[in-house]
């Protein structure tokens, strides 16, 4: 009997005017949104060749004559992905890399528009850097899910009860040996089948479209995405379908139904999200400028120098260029640059912070949720920056001990601080130095960054499940 239900209303369901009209929908926001992606993912590449292309050339001169350490500086960007077009999740308004200053053990933040980047030297990228420019945002797949496909789990379910007791079929099929249970969870099965088609649909479009445009084979890593989104999605569509079936329960008409959900819906997706992280956002964060941090951090820099300095021996202070390669002297300079890089930093983390203070707060909303779960199992946004710092700090560290390993004055064994005093001028070899490459974090990385959010939606969907279920065992279906 439940497959004949499931069956039925499956059918029901596809071969209708309004699963039609909202999957046509799908479809051209999906080849709009495609169009307008490969645009702009083109621009993303043109700048970071232009980077590549420069950070090589600081290498082979670098490599060249090792003690001049100011052609090794380079700027450690986003890489370009095709996972953007899953989940864009404002990368652009993010701050785009990293300034690796060798001499200095300096990451800086590159985009001069991050509240807390303080760089003392910025090099502008290029001329579509346009963050405060509303059009050079991406539309990507999340947003289709987040809206147009929510809107549409809503449409296809607000009248799963009213609907059919109008027509008469529900006290029917109640007249028959049919659990309660069974014909609300033919209700909901069907609901996730139907929406599920258009999703599946939709990504494989997603699929052709990105193979054709990028002209390349789309690899293993942008498939994994795209099956972890498509598991993320449906969790997020499977929550605002039972909303739709709760109004319906809820209701004695399928018009009360409808206002009701539609009100949720726009209270959920659009007002919510919005609201609080505007809300958020005013608030004061205890960071300063750019300006004021950078002072802070030159302040820290030339404290810790001076303590440092007054602690060593007459004799070195006196003797500074016949000690300048001690172990002591080599500290001095260490301590001062760490307290600086400490003081950038500590105020960077205090802005990530602030972030995740907002997406804590954002929990009772499920579209927050699914766009927070979506960014991190496609591995960009806010992750892909956290990510990308990780991998900025371990360059920094090998390049710093390729160095010493290949080109050190000292005894080995000798504290070791890179400076152009400490390193020979015999050139080294270009294609055993390291080089930077933005890596995104394997798939299971990135699923367990998206568990809290995950888990979130599964509970809401556990409760509103129970919630119908309770309901309709009491429901009037006369």
């Amino acid at each position: 009997m439940f497959r004949t239900l499931l069956r039925r209303q499956f059918l029901e369901d596809i071969f209708t005017y309004r699963f039609l009209t909202c999957f046509v929908l799908t479809v051209a926001a999906i080849v709009t949104f495609s169009l307008v992606f490969m645009d702009h993912f083109r621009d993303l590449q043109g700048v970071y060749s232009r980077t590549s292309i420069q950070n090589e050339h600081n290498l082979q001169e670098f490599v060249k004559s090792p003690k001049h350490l100011g052609n090794a500086e380079q700027l450690l960007r986003f890489k370009p992905k095709p996972e953007l077009f899953i989940a864009d999740a404002y990368e652009d308004d993010l701050p785009q890399g990293f300034y690796f200053r060798p001499q200095e053990h300096a990451l800086q933040v590159l985009s001069p528009r991050e509240e807390a980047a303080g760089v003392s030297k910025y090099w502008s990228i290029s001329k579509e850097e346009r963050l405060a420019d509303v059009l050079s945002y991406s539309p990507d797949l999340s947003f289709v899910v987040q809206f147009f496909l929510s809107f549409f789990a809503l449409v296809l379910s607000f009248d799963a009860i009213t609907g059919e007791k109008q027509r008469g079929t529900l006290r029917l099929v109640h007249s028959n040996p049919t659990k309660r249970a069974s014909f609300i969870a033919v209700k909901y099965v069907s609901a996730v089948a139907t929406i599920g088609t258009a999703l599946i649909v939709g990504l494989l479009m997603s699929v052709i479209l990105l193979g054709l445009l990028l002209s390349a084979p789309l690899s293993s890593s942008i498939m994994t995405s795209l099956g972890l989104f498509f598991l993320v999605s449906l969790l997020y569509l499977s929550l605002f379908i039972l909303l739709g079936i709760t109004c319906s329960v809820s209701s004695y008409t399928s018009r009360n139904s409808l206002v009701v959900s539609l009100l949720v819906w726009v209270f959920l997706v659009v007002i919510l999200p919005r609201s609080m992280g505007m809300f958020l956002t005013s608030k004061h964060y205890d960071v300063p400028a750019a300006e004021e941090i950078k002072q802070m951090a030159e302040k820290a820099e030339f404290d810790t120098s001076n303590r440092l300095e007054e602690q060593l021996p007459a004799e070195y202070r006196a003797n500074w260029e016949k000690y300048r390669l001690s172990e002591k002297i080599l500290r001095v300079y260490s301590g001062g640059y760490k307290a600086r890089q400490d003081v950038f930093d500590f105020y960077l983390r205090k802005k990530l912070a602030a972030v995740s203070e907002v997406r804590k707060t954002n929990f009772i909303s499920p579209a927050s949720l699914f766009e927070c779960a979506a960014s991190s199992v496609s591995g960009t946004g806010l992750y892909h920056f956290e990510n990308l710092w990780t991998q900025a700090r371990g360059y920094e560290d090998g390049f710093s001990t390729f160095v010493q390993n290949q080109n050190s004055l000292l005894e080995k064994g000798a504290y070791f601080y890179l400076d152009d005093t400490t390193i020979s001028d015999k050139p080294l070899d270009f294609n055993a130095i390291p080089k930077f490459e933005d890596r995104l974090p394997r798939p299971g990385e990135r699923l367990k960054d998206a568990l809290p959010y995950l888990g979130l939606l599964a509970l809401y969907n556990l409760f509103l499940f129970a919630f119908v279920f309770y309901k309709f065992q009491t429901y009037d279906v006369r």
